[in-house]
């Protein structure tokens, strides 16, 4: 990614992508009581990640490496991440159920959110950070 600018399907990407899918379906596979599976998968699909986080599935993210998560965190079913830029939550947060986190944005001028490349649609985005503090 250079700057905020990044094109989604590009083969780094989709490999991160690939990866972050392959850990997050075991992830929302994985029973609820387990917790020391949970979260060591959370280790290896996110950025970083403090100590107790609690994700309910299902979870959804797109690359994972972009979210960092603090410690004694609290997210409910449903969440949705779209990290193409860096998402950071801070320790001692809850957050509800079906909340959506999008760090990811596209122009409004046609053609400069997609170009077509070896005959394949790569879409252009636009990624700002997210930042929400600590005890929210």
């Amino acid at each position: 990614m250079k700057d905020n600018i990044f094109v989604s399907f590009s083969s780094e990407n989709m490999d991160i992508m690939r990866r972050c899918r392959e850990l997050l379906d075991e992830y929302n596979s994985t029973e609820y009581d387990d917790g020391n599976k949970r979260a060591a998968l959370l280790q290896n699909l996110l950025g970083s990640c403090g100590e107790d986080v609690t994700i309910q599935t299902p979870f959804k993210i797109t690359y994972g490496k972009h979210l960092h998560v603090g410690s004694h965190v609290f997210i409910n079913y449903n969440a949705d991440f779209l990290d193409g830029g860096e998402i950071r939550i801070g320790s001692r947060v809850m957050i509800g159920p079906d909340v959506k986190i999008y760090s990811g944005n596209h122009s409004l001028v046609a053609s400069e959110r997609m170009k077509i490349e070896d005959g394949k649609m790569q879409l252009i985005s636009i990624a700002e950070p997210v930042t929400i503090g600590d005890d929210v």
